[in-house]
């Protein structure tokens, strides 16, 4: 199977993590920070990200669906960035696989209620070098990137839905 580059992205209005995963190799993690109105928020996010996918060969975004909890205004907020997303993807025709924090847990540590630290035990086990001290946004972005990809992967050999079998090239 082709090397795929992922760009995972942990979506928040003040600290989103991003990451970029290309075949087996985490090639850069960052955040972006915003400030401002959330109409200026959602346009740095904007620029900055379509700013990395004009640099980047991307084949995929992975982005995590977002908790509800009980705060509906974060939620709405949260609504616009993704939206941003939807629109960079769509301009640069790459596939979204969205992600529920659940399924990233259980892609990278095979338990789905793994808490933060497990993730990023995990992550750092498979990715020689990562520092020990990473914000949460980083780990998350990472863990959404390689869950994408392992997602990506998934679907390219069973579909979404169709029983197919994937079979290794000799």
């Amino acid at each position: 199977m082709a090397n795929h580059s992922i760009l995972g992205i942990d979506p928040s209005t003040v600290s989103t993590g991003v990451a970029i995963i290309s075949g087996d190799t985490l090639k850069g993690y960052f955040l972006i920070k915003l400030k401002g109105s959330i109409i200026e928020r959602v346009g740095d996010f904007y620029n900055r990200l379509h700013n990395t996918m004009s640099n980047i060969d991307i084949t995929c975004i992975a982005l995590e669906t977002p908790f509800v909890g009980r705060n509906i205004s974060t939620y709405g907020k949260l609504s616009m960035l993704r939206g941003a997303v939807y629109i960079i993807a769509s301009q640069f025709n790459v596939e979204i696989i969205e992600l529920p924090p659940s399924k990233v847990k259980q892609l990278v540590t095979s338990r789905g209620g793994a808490s933060k630290e497990e993730v990023a035990a995990a992550l750092r086990k498979r990715y020689k070098g990562l520092p020990d001290k990473l914000s949460d946004d980083i780990t998350d972005a990472i863990g959404v990137a390689y869950a994408g990809l392992i997602e990506l992967k998934y679907r390219r050999c069973y579909g979404e839905g169709k029983k197919r079998v994937c079979r290794r090239r000799k």
